[in-house]
């Protein structure tokens, strides 16, 4: 092993570290990879309400069909994320449906593609059975 090798790999080992103890003390998730990952960092409530969105689309004849965010181009974590820009511009929730009939060409057409957020109360860790359901946003062909 080189002396100039070695002097580079220790470089490269001290960058790294400053680097993850800066975003540590001070960084924000933003820093990733180097960010402090509070979301694994502590523990969630064991009594509270879980939120989760999805998609719901609805077929000329009026059935209802789950929609998965991966069916429209999209990760669930990147629904929930743009949720407020949906609901104030719900003609979004068309360009997805273009992309969902681009994708799924052999899929029933869509009239109308709506968010609905559900909520559920855990109580000791246990998800209880009722829940509330709210369309926070809509789209009609």
């Amino acid at each position: 092993m080189s002396d100039l090798g070695r002097r580079l790999r220790v470089a490269a080992t001290a960058t790294v570290a400053v680097l993850l103890l800066a975003g540590t003390l001070v960084g924000s998730d933003v820093w990733f990879p180097v960010g402090p990952f509070r979301m694994f960092a502590t523990a969630a409530r064991t009594t509270g309400r879980v939120t989760a969105a999805e998609l719901t689309g609805v077929t000329a004849d009026g059935r209802t069909l789950a929609v998965r965010p991966g069916e429209v181009g999209l990760r669930r974590a990147e629904l929930e994320g743009r949720l407020p820009q949906l609901r104030a511009e719900p003609a979004l929730l068309g360009e997805l449906v273009g992309t969902y009939e681009r994708l799924w060409v052999e899929a029933p057409r869509l009239v109308e593609l709506r968010i609905d957020v559900r909520t559920r109360a855990v109580v000791d860790r246990r998800l209880q059975a009722s829940e509330d359901v709210r369309t926070v946003a809509r789209w009609t062909r």
